[in-house]
């Protein structure tokens, strides 16, 4: 049962607090406001506060809660609105990543994330060129596609990075590797020849 104290003090939030004032009124008074101090949560705009809130408050509205964040694009609340909140649209949050995110944002969301869309996000950072997050995407990430993964390291890695990829990456194409250290050996030789 709320005090009357407490009530004062909840009548003052839901007209003129915080939405750090909101959530930890919620998070801490038992028969709390919850839709009311949501509310004005939602009202402030404050997408820090609809993340923890939405993740930490029994009977929150993650669907509202969730678009005060998008309304922001910021790639790390959506991709730590998916990851943390249950009932979150991740499709929705994916799409700010894929749009705003870098090669690092699709790899965390890829391997952090359930229920995100692994091809969309392996073509990302296949497409960005980037051995090493291709390297780990393909170690890391359950479900990823190894060959074009590594197909990617072929093409930009260096030499170590090729045989990381065939020690530690499951799946891994180790004959391909082998004879593409074997090129790159014959290669450097008739390099050294003609100097």
């Amino acid at each position: 049962m709320v005090s009357l104290l407490l009530i004062g003090k909840q009548k003052e939030l839901l007209k003129s607090g915080s939405a750090k004032d909101c959530y930890e009124f919620a998070h801490k008074v038992k028969g709390a406001n919850i839709k009311g101090l949501q509310n004005r949560i939602i009202e402030k705009g404050d997408a820090k506060y609809a993340l923890l809130f939405a993740r930490d408050i029994k009977g929150a509205d993650v669907s509202s809660l969730q678009n005060v964040v998008l309304k922001f694009e910021d790639v790390q609340n959506c991709y730590q609105f998916a990851r943390d909140v249950k009932g979150a649209d991740v499709k929705s949050l994916q799409d700010i990543v894929l749009k705003f995110g870098g090669v690092q944002d699709c790899y965390q969301f890829a391997r952090d994330v359930k229920g995100a869309d692994i091809k969309s996000l392996e073509n990302e950072v296949i497409a960005s060129g980037d051995a090493e997050y291709c390297f780990v995407f393909a170690k890391y990430v359950e479900g990823a596609d190894i060959k074009p993964l590594q197909d990617v390291v072929l093409k930009y890695g260096t030499p170590k990075n090729w045989v990381l990829f065939a020690r530690e990456v499951k799946g891994a194409d180790v004959n391909l590797i082998k004879q593409a250290l074997a090129k790159q050996k014959k290669a450097n030789n008739s390099d050294e020849l003609c100097q």
